[in-house]
């Protein structure tokens, strides 16, 4: 639960990580918005600044997912 300050107005952001019994890796985003910031689809203030930021980190979960 780590505050935030976006456009003027004080929030909020949570994700979380862990590792299963299997020792899979969990994350979760903490918001509903996380596949279309990916794909850019321009809706709820999403523009091509934030899809590009939202994919570099889903490329680097996916690496270090893979990596262990």
């Amino acid at each position: 639960h780590s505050p935030l300050t976006c456009r003027g107005i004080n929030s909020f952001a949570n994700s979380a990580y862990y590792t299963a019994k299997s020792g899979a890796g969990v994350f979760n985003t903490g918001t509903m918005r996380w596949v279309g910031s990916i794909n850019g689809d321009g809706g709820h203030g999403i523009d091509a600044r934030t899809a590009k930021f939202t994919s570099k980190v889903t490329e680097n979960l996916l690496h270090a997912f893979a990596a262990g």
